[in-house]
């Protein structure tokens, strides 16, 4: 393939570079406007180059393919509305609606896009580098606010050390296979047998990707950050570095490593479980709505681990399903919360009280985004949990799948306690949500998709199916 043709095919992460470069650069007053058309102008560059077949790319070290394009739209997708939620929100507005934070969103769509289509150890390192990198200075923005910076810090701290420790497994990996391409290193490991430099790398791989996706016992980063950084900050953080945190999985693990899905199995379903039990238990015991969100989205990504750990087609399929679901519900919940912090602080989970007396449509739409963490049937969060839990029955670990579904009705309750204040309590003073008929119209639209893909869910699985088959050898 000639560098024209390359090029071409890389047109989405030129736009995307060239263009965050831009926004930088212009006038503080075309930065929305601005970003709104980089990232337009990143899924038009992606639907004009589609390649028919898979390409690899830079000597073998990216791919491009119709399934990894859909990821990277919605990739966009997602940004463009937390974007568009974070819009007017009033803390320190100086900062939060300056160049530097749409840029920032830009270059973490950037590393996303490496990661999802890094076909070698040092293209994924590097989209990782480059997505914390958009985060730390986004989470420590609001300068007038001491805890965004101490959170900021220790993120900074314990994310350096995560990356520590996922580049020294890579090296292990290196030392003993002689190759960073991660379709060689998967064929290597077939030949070889298991031994402690392996089980070492992939242990310390495994721990640094568990550290950047929250899982317990590497969690403590995770509520403090969702409690003390902006809450547009946030609302980015905890749902399109979702998806580019299982890509990490899915080509480190599922395609790179899956002659040794013996081991890694095991060691994902003792972080889910972990998860699953830190992250729905002690979020009971929250009553600022961010740190319970911030306990339930361990929680979550212990059912990531969950699906992941069953190592099987199946499996893979789930974990991307899940991710897909949690990301729209993440995004509409931390959507909701900005909505009603546009005027009033609502920061905790009392402030929810009596939300259907002075806005029933909010409190309607909270409901469905509760329920839908919930997995409660009628919201896609359901067939979310469903399909994890069939996975990991196929797969003979039953017993497993009924620890999830206990801890899965123990965290109900702190979801359903929201919804018992918006519908059973009565407001000490009535919430004052914004006015920005686009926000209400887009986090209602959030809300109503989730019930759509519970009433349709066929598309959305075979979308996942296809998705994951990349990463699984075309299985």
């Amino acid at each position: 393939m000639s560098v024209a043709q390359e090029m071409i095919l890389m047109l989405p992460e030129i736009v995307l570079v060239v263009g965050a470069c831009f926004v930088l650069l212009c006038p503080r007053f075309l930065a929305w406007p601005l970003t709104m058309l980089v990232l337009a102008g990143t899924v038009g560059a992606i639907v004009a180059t589609a390649p028919e077949d898979p390409a690899l790319l830079m000597t073998g070290m990216f791919e491009r393919s119709s399934e990894i394009d859909f990821l990277r739209i919605l990739i966009c997708v997602l940004t463009v509305l937390i974007l568009r939620y974070a819009r007017g929100h009033p803390v320190s507005p100086d900062r939060l609606q300056s160049n530097e934070f749409y840029t920032l969103a830009v270059f973490g769509c950037v590393g996303m896009f490496l990661i999802s289509g890094a076909e070698h150890l040092i293209t994924l390192y590097l989209g990782l580098e480059i997505l914390a990198l958009s985060l730390y200075p986004m989470i420590a923005m609001v300068r007038d606010d001491g805890r965004a910076g101490e959170v900021a810090l220790k993120y900074f701290v314990l994310g350096a050390l995560a990356s520590g420790f996922l580049l020294y497994g890579m090296s292990l990996m290196y030392a003993v296979t002689g190759t960073l391409h991660i379709g060689e290193l998967a064929s290597q490991l077939e030949q070889l047998e298991m031994n402690r430099v392996l089980l070492l790398g992939m242990v310390f791989m495994l721990a640094g990707l568990a550290f950047k996706l929250g899982a317990t016992p590497f969690h403590m980063w995770l509520p403090d950050v969702y409690d003390g950084a902006s809450l547009p900050a946030v609302t980015y953080l905890s749902a399109a570095p979702k998806i580019a945190g299982l890509l990490l999985l899915l080509r480190l693990f599922s395609d790179g490593l899956m002659a040794l899905a013996v081991d890694w199995t095991t060691l994902m379903m003792v972080l889910a479980v972990l998860s699953l039990l830190l992250g729905n238990l002690v979020a009971i015991a929250q009553t600022r709505i961010r740190r319970m969100l911030a306990y339930s989205a361990i929680a979550h990504t212990g059912f990531v681990f969950l699906a992941l750990g069953a190592g099987t087609p199946h499996g893979m399929s789930s974990a991307v399903f899940y991710t897909f679901v949690y990301a729209l519900m993440a995004a509409g919940s931390f959507g909701m919360l900005l909505l009603l912090n546009s005027r009033v602080a609502a920061e905790d989970i009392q402030d929810f009280k009596g939300l259907n007396h002075s806005h029933p449509w909010l409190a309607i739409m909270v409901l469905i985004l509760m329920f839908s963490m919930a997995g409660v049937p009628l919201t896609a969060g359901f067939y979310a949990k469903l399909y994890v839990l069939q996975a990991v029955v196929d797969a003979g670990l039953w017993p497993l799948a009924v620890v999830a579904v206990l801890l899965t009705v123990v965290g109900a309750y702190y979801y359903l306690r929201i919804v018992w204040y918006m519908y059973f309590e009565e407001a000490d003073r009535p919430a004052e949500p914004g006015e920005d008929s686009a926000h209400v119209f887009l986090v209602s639209a959030n809300a109503l998709v989730l019930v759509l893909i519970f009433a349709v869910p066929q598309p959305w699985l075979e979308m996942s199916r296809d998705a994951a088959r990349v990463f699984v050898g075309g299985q």
